[in-house]
């Protein structure tokens, strides 16, 4: 028992390492391209690194309301969410590809704070209802926008982002998706240490000004001094 685990972390490493030399910094190759970082815990990862892909329980789609609607969230850098380890778990650093003539044909919104009615009233679009940002992504994307993949801004750092994958599209298995993770992220950041530049794909809609969310954010907290540049 003991020798087929062995024998299956050494496979996933292979396939992993096979992965970078064929994709790594972003390069498409073998007509596939890398998509983003994750941060998980023990479960997820083991998960991620027996199957060489992820997966999302449907029914954290239950769950509240989170800031551009539930899915698989990943984001642009390899630092990544920063979330904190508790006594049982610990984190997990993991990166993420996908087919690239897939991902190209999937439709991709970008889901600002808010928006504007037809009468000019400014409707709120973050930490809504599944319903209300579906309506907006229908007004932005035609074809299948009940599968579009979202992103936005991160709430409180605005110079970041973050993409939200629908969990369907995750477990059909639409993109064809790749993903391993390290225990460390030194470890991650050995293979994988490009920021990817989403903002160079296209995406229907407009994230709004980075310039104008930052004020707004850093006015929050009674000063825009003191935050990130």
């Amino acid at each position: 028992m003991m020798q087929s685990s062995q024998s299956t972390t050494i496979c996933s490493i292979l396939l992993a390492l096979g992965f970078f030399l064929n994709s790594a910094y972003g390069v498409n190759r073998n007509g596939r391209e890398f998509i983003g970082y994750r941060v998980v815990y023990d479960r997820e990862a083991e998960y991620i690194n027996s199957h060489l892909k992820p997966y999302r329980d449907p029914r954290l789609d239950d769950d509240e309301v989170t800031q551009i609607g539930q899915g698989f969230d990943l984001v642009n850098k390899p630092e990544g969410f920063q979330t904190e380890p508790s006594e049982e778990y610990f984190q997990w650093f993991c990166v993420v590809e996908a087919d690239s003539a897939k991902l190209k044909a999937a439709s991709k919104v970008w889901i600002p704070e808010h928006t504007y009615d037809d009468d000019g009233r400014e409707r709120k679009l973050w930490f809504q209802s599944d319903e209300t940002l579906l309506n907006y992504v229908k007004t932005k994307v035609e074809e299948n926008p009940e599968n579009a993949i979202r992103f936005s801004y991160m709430q409180y750092h605005p110079e970041e982002f973050q993409m939200v994958l629908p969990t369907s599209m995750v477990n059909n298995d639409e993109l064809n998706l790749w993903a391993y993770c390290y225990k460390r992220k030194e470890d991650l950041q050995n293979y994988w240490r490009e920021t990817i530049k989403w903002q160079r794909w296209n995406i229907a809609g407009d994230p709004k000004p980075r310039k104008s969310l930052y004020h707004q954010v850093t006015g929050w907290f009674g000063s825009s001094s003191g935050g990130r540049s």
